[in-house]
């Protein structure tokens, strides 16, 4: 993916500045670039997270704002689960989306929510040295997704690291594994 920026790490700024960092100008421009993209390929959780990012950085408007109208209008039936998944409550968002899966497997953004809740963990389970956690995690992502070739990456090394002392490459790697 071209975009690996956090759904979370849009920085506030003050509504009364005057001027405003460039260096924050080039990251909303890449946070719209990366939720029309998001869109276009029809993850719109994805593409309303940047959106609301770049939102937060300064007042999105125009088309940008109608897309996130439209956004947030296509993911109302499911906006607690997205609200809880956009700040990172995993654990409390998977029993939700499991229902919501099991009424209607047929909702691609239910079903990459799950898919992504458990990799989130499964990357924190990872920093937190807890190997087979987190390749239980992404052993149940594959499930859904058995083509996802991250999720079976990171699922190989969690494995291999069950039997393995976790080693400086191991730190290394994990430390700077994205959350989706």
């Amino acid at each position: 993916e071209i975009y690996t920026l956090s759904l979370h790490d849009a920085l506030p700024i003050s509504t009364t500045a005057t001027s405003i960092d460039p260096a924050l100008i080039a990251r909303r421009t890449l946070l719209l670039a990366g939720a029309r993209q998001s869109f276009s390929e029809g993850k719109y959780v994805k593409a309303l997270g940047r959106l609301r990012q770049a939102d937060a950085i300064i007042k999105v408007d125009g088309a940008d704002a109608t897309l996130l109208a439209d956004l947030q209008k296509r993911l109302a039936p499911i906006a607690p689960q997205v609200e809880l998944f956009l700040q990172r409550e995993w654990e409390r968002a998977l029993p939700q989306l499991w229902r919501l899966h099991e009424a209607d497997g047929s909702n691609r953004e239910v079903t990459q929510m799950i898919v992504d809740c458990y990799y989130d963990i499964a990357v924190r389970d990872l920093q937190r040295l807890d190997t087979g956690k987190a390749a239980d995690g992404l052993k149940e992502a594959l499930t859904l997704q058995p083509n996802d070739e991250v999720l079976k990456r990171e699922y190989l090394f969690a494995q291999t690291y069950q039997e393995r002392p976790k080693d400086l490459l191991y730190q290394i790697y994990v430390k700077y594994l994205p959350f989706r």
